[in-house]
């Protein structure tokens, strides 16, 4: 939704939607009571033709994220998940820095702390000089989930 007004209307469509029909609010929003003679300045359409466009862009993204949703591997979303939920400590002086959710080229960054890297590799985002410690508490279990 682009908007805070789009989101509400779908709110309270679907509040109506949940109504029973013997209320009034939702017989009123339902009826179209006075056909086409309004007031001036009165909207001509009645509430579901005012609200169709809102409800026919919801439906839409609805759909766009359910395939998208769908279109991720169940692998994938793992590996995400697996990077996301590690701690990093690099070992600085004798202290302990805690970096969260780093994400690092692995192949690269061994090759390069090896110093058997081929021409064009990229250096790691750490220097090489620092001693990383990696902690893999739970690994297995979070890759089971």
């Amino acid at each position: 939704m682009h908007t805070g007004v789009e989101k509400d209307i779908l709110l309270w469509f679907g509040r109506l939607e949940t109504m029973k029909g013997s209320r009034l609010t939702k017989q009123i929003y339902r009826a179209d009571v006075c056909g086409e003679q309004v007031g001036k300045g009165r909207p001509r359409k009645s509430y579901a033709d005012r609200i169709g466009g809102v409800l026919e862009k919801g439906q839409i993204l609805r759909h766009r994220q359910a395939r998208m949703i769908r279109l991720i591997d169940v692998h994938e979303t793992r590996e995400i998940r697996h990077r996301q939920r590690l701690s990093f400590f690099f070992n600085i002086h004798g202290r302990a820095l805690r970096v969260s959710s780093l994400k690092i080229n692995w192949s690269s960054f061994i090759q390069c702390m090896c110093r058997s890297a081929p021409p064009g590799a990229r250096a790691p985002s750490a220097p090489v000089g620092l001693h990383i410690l990696y902690r893999f508490t739970e690994l297995d279990n979070e890759l089971t989930r």
